[in-house]
């Protein structure tokens, strides 16, 4: 990260455990700050809600739930990660600040 850039502070939302953690380690060397991770929507949508985050990374499905409530929380930019393009629509995320990929 160049000297002139703040660090972004992040929460991941994922409920697989090693993949949340394979995030966390990726955005960390890239120089931002994982503050919070949830792995269930209510703990996520506490956060988002609660802490000062800039960006959220958030897994669609969530054990079954999906997270597009923690992307309508205001005040922070998201991206969305899910394996199956075919489980979310972007015209719900359209209206936010979001990106939508798969990873």
């Amino acid at each position: 990260m160049a000297a002139n850039q703040t660090a972004i502070r992040i929460l991941i939302v994922e409920d697989e455990y090693l993949v949340a953690l394979y995030l966390e380690d990726l955005l960390t060397e890239m120089g931002h700050r994982v503050l919070y991770s949830a792995s269930r929507i209510n703990e996520a949508l506490h956060l988002a809600r609660t802490c000062e985050i800039d960006f959220a990374v958030l897994d669609v499905n969530l054990a079954g739930t999906q997270s597009f409530t923690v992307a309508q929380v205001p005040g922070h930019s998201f991206c969305v990660r899910d394996r199956l393009r075919k489980r979310w629509s972007p015209r719900r995320i359209s209206a936010r600040n979001g990106l939508a990929k798969t990873v």
